[in-house]
């Protein structure tokens, strides 16, 4: 007698993209859209906003935790964590320069948040 209950293998092989639903950093480019290099550097830019997105985590935490927190601080760093998420999620693959432009200045602005020379 045969199992009527579908082996795993027989299921589509399916991405989840609810909301709420985490993406891939290159979820709907195909093979032939971006060169390997290309991809590559994307995915280094995103990490590099990744950075920057966290230095101003920490610089928001370290303010609030401050014995007199400054208000003004806070928002400014809370708002400009918010344009560089905005950015992350604006950027496309498909744009070497500003992919290229989002490392640079990411880099710089690391750097400038946390006070270290990354060589």
């Amino acid at each position: 007698m045969s199992d009527s209950t579908p082996d795993q293998h027989d299921q589509p092989d399916a991405t989840p993209t609810g909301p709420g639903m985490a993406r891939g950093v290159l979820d709907g480019v195909g093979p032939a859209d971006l060169s390997d290099a290309d991809g590559v550097s994307y995915e280094v830019a995103v990490e590099a906003i990744n950075r920057v997105v966290g230095a101003y985590s920490g610089l928001i935490g370290d303010e609030e935790n401050a014995a007199a927190p400054d208000a003004g601080k806070i928002a400014g760093w809370r708002e400009a964590k918010l344009a560089w998420a905005a950015r992350r999620r604006a950027l496309s693959p498909g744009d070497a320069a500003a992919v290229q432009a989002v490392r640079r200045e990411a880099a710089d602005l690391v750097r400038a948040l946390t006070g270290h020379s990354q060589r």
